[in-house]
């Protein structure tokens, strides 16, 4: 048996009961079924049989300097594409979009394990996986390492409120049972900006998140707010109002939806995270885009794709971060927009920080975006009529 990268001594303690799946390698044809979780007191795993061992840190938390490497060589592609005049997004058919059918079956099963685990009151944060069927280790590996990123990358851009994971680690045991390994993901691993907290401590801040939520909804409620649009209008003008665009780099939660909608400081991840997770209560399809450099929003309202970008709505006033609580900087220039909308020197499909990475973890191609529109949206007069029931005074009185 080949062994890869066997030079770690230390092992996270990991959670009492783990999941079985069979692994379905296309190219022998062969079907497997996934099977019901069981208890894993007996396993006997340490870290002599540890095989193979994966960290990955996604794009928004790296260094400054690693983004401004990403930055430059976006830029260089740019600089090639132009020679065709154009820029091109990778993206497919609209109807139905989700970044989760975009999963092979062996994917999908992984990230369903994940998924439940982590969205339990108290989450768990080491994921144990006995995975039955690997004939081909070493293709194996290469396979669970392209599906883990990008596996992670749909889960934390169509679940913001998993604000916690963001870095993961992916351990491979050998088993006493031949093609027999289990994989433990660890979702807070060393290294990792809330590798100390607790599964208690999420929970807490989960909770507190909870709380905003549960506000706004009531307040939109009470304006008797109906169309999608009004809702979507008043949840952008709603996080401008409130968040306070913040480069402090000390700060745990400046690129989370704890940092926009509890401490109210964050940057683009903060603004567009906590716009998704708002608008995902209405069961408006959003989704997380990434360059680079910024993040923002896709939005679908009337079966067709839309462009939103809260924090460029939310600019400096006479040079200076405008507080907390205040409306006066609000604009909608990225406010269901199409790709062909025009600024004054440019327009939205040429922004290189609106130029798409489909990776939340590297330059590869993991996900596709859906087709957005190429033109504004346009509201209808109901529409723009039920704008007038929304009121400003609550937000800027501190709800």
């Amino acid at each position: 048996m080949k062994i890869f990268q066997n030079k770690y001594n230390e092992i996270d303690e990991i959670e009492n009961e783990y999941n079985e799946i069979l692994y379905d390698d296309y190219e022998r044809n062969e079907i497997y079924y996934v099977n019901e979780v069981f208890d894993s007191e007996n396993e006997n795993e340490d870290k002599d049989r540890l095989i193979f061992k994966s960290k990955k840190l996604p794009i928004k938390f790296w260094e400054d300097n690693e983004k401004e490497e990403f930055y430059n060589q976006v830029k260089q592609n740019i600089t090639k594409s132009n020679d065709n005049d154009e820029i091109i997004d990778i993206t497919i058919a609209s109807t139905n979009f989700t970044f989760y059918d975009q999963l092979t079956s062996n994917e999908k099963s992984l990230y369903d394990i994940i998924l439940k685990a982590s969205t339990k009151e108290v989450p768990k944060v080491n994921i144990k996986v006995l995975v039955k069927g690997v004939t081909n280790l070493e293709k194996y590996i290469a396979d669970i390492t392209i599906s883990a990123e990008k596996l992670f990358t749909v889960l934390v851009y169509e679940h913001p409120e998993l604000w916690w994971i963001g870095n993961y680690q992916i351990s491979i045991y050998e088993t006493d049972d031949i093609n027999n390994y289990t994989i433990t993901f660890i979702l807070l691993p060393e290294g990792s900006i809330f590798y100390e907290y607790t599964k208690d401590k999420i929970s807490q801040l989960n909770s507190e998140i909870k709380n905003i939520k549960n506000e706004i909804i009531y307040q939109i409620d009470y304006l008797k707010l109906k169309y999608p649009y009004s809702i979507i209008k008043y949840i952008h003008d709603y996080l401008i109002i409130k968040i306070e665009y913040v480069l402090d780099e000390e700060r745990k939660h400046l690129r989370t939806l704890y940092g926009a909608l509890v401490e109210n400081k964050c940057v683009c991840e903060g603004y567009a995270e906590a716009f998704q997770y708002l608008v995902q209560q209405y069961g408006i399809n959003c989704l997380i885009a990434r360059s680079s450099t910024h993040e923002w929003n896709f939005i679908e309202l009337n079966d067709k794709w839309y462009v939103i970008d809260v924090t460029f709505d939310d600019p400096l006033k006479n040079g200076q971060t405008v507080p907390s609580g205040s409306g006066s900087n609000i604009k909608s220039d990225y406010f269901l927009i199409g790709t062909e909308h025009s600024f004054k020197t440019t327009k939205y499909s040429d922004e290189i920080d609106h130029i798409l990475t489909y990776s939340a973890y590297s330059n590869q191609e993991m996900v596709y975006y859906p087709n957005i529109e190429k033109n504004d949206y346009i509201p209808s007069n109901l529409e723009l009529q039920e704008l007038n029931l929304i009121d400003y005074s609550n937000i800027t009185n501190g709800i």
